[in-house]
């Protein structure tokens, strides 16, 4: 947490793999959120793969929800 190393998540269904995408996600966001609170969006990119199209609209759903 709160590193910048890279790292393969390898785990069966339902161990959490979608969560650490998430946290990974939002510890980017973290290094770009100003003091007001709002995130600089235009600084960096977010790209998930999944191999579900399913799983993706969830993730993105998810996020917007929370952002």
């Amino acid at each position: 947490m709160k590193r910048d190393d890279n790292m393969l998540v390898c785990a069966p269904t339902g161990a959490g793999k979608t969560f650490i995408a998430m946290m990974a996600m939002l510890n980017i966001m973290e290094k770009f959120r100003k003091s007001s609170g709002l995130i600089e969006k235009s600084q960096f990119k977010i790209i998930y793969i999944a191999p579900m199209k399913a799983l993706v609209a969830e993730v993105v759903g998810s996020l917007n929800n929370y952002f």
